[in-house]
């Protein structure tokens, strides 16, 4: 029958393929030494007060227009649709009236933390922004997310082009 001989061994050594290799990983976390009060090191990526920083790429000689535009395009694409929504409609509302500076802030903002999900507990005010992302624009993001207005906000808005 199907359940022994060689289809009972081939299913065996795939159970054992698949469960060695986390037996193996969760063993040498538990020899790595601990980082910043994490037991597991190798499963923590809160190692700061927030998720690891990615620094994005330089983006030398790039028009405001076209930062305008990769930061709509940036703020729509997020990891959830919770970030995703706050972000594009405080872009559509926001974004053609920033200077320089504002956009350069939310650009890191909104691309340098590792997890989306720090800057969602940033906008809502569940935690506390580390003071590299405390400005003007978190304050206003904040208070988008608050949504004094009640506007409906459960879709994306639509896409606006800028002409500057």
């Amino acid at each position: 029958g199907p359940f022994n001989g060689p289809y009972l061994t081939r299913c065996m050594t795939m159970s054992w393929f698949l469960i060695t290799p986390a037996r193996r990983l969760s063993t040498l976390a538990n020899r790595l030494p601990a980082v910043a009060g994490c037991v597991y090191p190798v499963f923590c990526q809160q190692v700061a007060r927030y998720s690891v920083n990615f620094e994005p790429p330089a983006r030398k000689n790039e028009s405001t227009k076209v930062k305008r535009s990769r930061l709509i395009y940036e703020s729509r694409k997020r990891g959830n649709l919770e970030n995703g929504i706050l972000l594009a409609t405080f872009a559509d509302k926001y974004l053609a009236g920033m200077t320089e500076l504002e956009l350069e802030a939310y650009d890191n903002l909104i691309n340098k933390p590792d997890n989306d999900w720090d800057i969602y507990y940033w906008a809502t005010g569940k935690q506390e922004a580390p003071p590299e992302f405390q400005s003007g624009v978190l304050k206003l993001l904040q208070e988008h997310t608050r949504n004094p207005d009640r506007e409906l906000r459960n879709q994306l808005p639509p896409l606006r082009f800028f002409d500057k």
